[in-house]
């Protein structure tokens, strides 16, 4: 029996399978297999041909995928729309997208909500700065304005301005003064007259506060000096003041504009038992043809009262010099006294023909109500003294030229002494080893007596300043 086998071999199968998965779809249930991670595994089947079918799973695990985005906004951007959120302020949110594996991708925002900032400046100035010049704004007065910058966090920062304008002040202010007290200084000026000046200062607004000076300037009187004489035991009533002692009395008045100005009386008292006899009063011994009393300030010292004119007599002593004293107190011969026409302290010879070299005798006689009264005398020498003056005598000046004496007479030593015609010094200067000097005129216009004095000889010299 022959039996014919025929044999068919069969080959086991195989089959490769993928599966691709999110990590949120684990366990993975494959068959008799969990699994959890990206793997392979296999599983045995049986084919139709009665053999293995062997199955090869390559299981593929896909993440999600995360991210943070940020936004940073002002409130002035609100509400902020993202995705399904409608955000108001700052906060977190999130949001699920599906990521190129297909899996979750979950995005978280973060916003940050920042406000606007806000600020106020002053500024106070004065009117005289205007226009006030502030970013876009021409401001002209008191007033508020407003100004939108951007912040450090990129929002708005409005700042506001306050504005004050303050206007300068005025002040015036009023000045009356004499003309003693010039000169008149007020601030930066220096003021002589009547008039008005201005200073400014600063307000306490800090603007200009203009001061104006309205100055009223009034002449100061000129000193006032009177000489009165008066009997033992009378008083006098001078400027509403009484006086019963001799000397010097000063009174400081005020005129109707208010100006001081001092008023000296020189009261006299003669003593009618005793008499004062003087040897040399300060007198020219001869210019011209005059005798020249000058110097009166000197007078004044000597004899404490100045005599008023009429009551100043000139003789020429006739006699012996020594019989002049004699004669003045009359003892001697009234004959011998020759009484000059004028009186007072300028005199001139009766027939007007020039005073001879001789001696003369000045005298003072005070009567006072008949009841009191007092002789001053003095005696004078005129010889020699007219041949000393200088060769060149300028008689007429400017005020405050300079005036040339030539050749002086000696010349070692030689003092130069300047009388106004009150007889008052107002000049004494001196010259040394000079063959000529050179001094200045008087600043006034006027007459005046120059007196040139060596050691041994003296002349006097006339000029007139106009």
């Amino acid at each position: 029996s022959i039996v014919t086998l025929h044999l068919t071999v069969n080959e086991p199968s195989y089959g490769d399978t993928t599966a691709v998965i999110c990590s949120s779809e684990l366990p993975f249930i494959w068959y008799e297999h969990t699994l959890n991670e990206t793997t392979t595994a296999t599983h045995t089947l049986t084919n139709a041909a009665g053999c293995d079918s062997i199955v090869t799973l390559h299981l593929t695990v896909n993440e999600p995928s995360y991210g943070d985005t940020t936004a940073v906004i002002c409130s002035s951007e609100l509400p902020f729309i993202w995705y399904e959120h409608t955000l108001n302020e700052t906060t977190t949110a999130t949001h699920t997208l599906t990521n190129a594996a297909g899996c979750d991708s979950i995005v978280t925002l973060h916003l940050t909500v920042n406000e606007p900032s806000y600020g106020d400046t002053t500024a106070v100035i004065c009117s005289s700065e205007l226009p006030f010049i502030w970013y876009e704004h021409t401001l002209n007065e008191t007033t508020t304005a407003t100004h939108t910058l951007t912040n450090a966090a990129g929002c708005d920062s409005i700042v506001t301005l306050h504005l004050t304008v303050n206007e300068p002040s005025y002040g015036d202010t009023t000045a009356v003064i004499c003309s003693s007290e010039l000169p008149f200084i007020w601030y930066e000026h220096t003021l002589n007259a009547t008039g008005t000046a201005t200073h400014t200062l600063t307000n306490a607004a800090g603007c200009d506060s203009i001061v104006t000076l309205h100055l009223t300037l009034y002449e100061t009187p000129e000193d006032v000096v009177e000489y009165d004489t008066i009997c033992p035991g009378e008083t006098i009533t001078w400027n509403g003041e009484t006086f019963a002692t001799a000397g010097e009395h000063t009174l400081t008045l005020q005129n109707e504009n208010g100006c001081d100005y001092q008023a000296t009386l020189h009261l006299h008292i003669p003593d009618p038992e005793n008499f004062v006899d003087y040897d040399q009063i300060p007198a020219v011994s001869k210019y011209g043809g005059r005798m020249v009393v000058i110097n009166l300030n000197a007078i004044d010292s000597i004899f404490g009262w100045r005599p008023a004119e009429g009551d100043v007599k000139w003789f020429k002593v006739v006699g012996e010099v020594d019989n002049a004293f004699d004669a003045l107190n009359g003892l001697g011969d009234p004959a011998e006294l020759d009484e000059f026409v004028h009186t007072g302290y300028y005199h001139t010879a009766l027939d007007g023909s020039v005073m001879p070299d001789s001696y003369y005798a000045l005298i003072v006689h005070e009567m006072v109500s008949g009841e009191c009264q007092e002789i001053l005398r003095t005696t004078v020498l005129s010889s020699g003294a007219a041949v000393q003056a200088p060769q060149l005598v300028p008689t007429i000046a400017e005020p405050n030229d300079q005036l040339r004496i030539l050749n002086l007479n000696p010349s070692n030593v030689t003092e130069v002494r300047v009388f106004n015609t009150s007889g008052e010094l107002i000049e004494n200067y001196t010259a040394s080893e000079a063959t000529e000097f050179v001094f200045k005129a008087a600043t006034m216009q006027g007459y005046y007596m120059v007196e040139v004095q060596s050691e041994n000889d003296k002349v006097t010299l006339r000029y007139i300043v106009k």
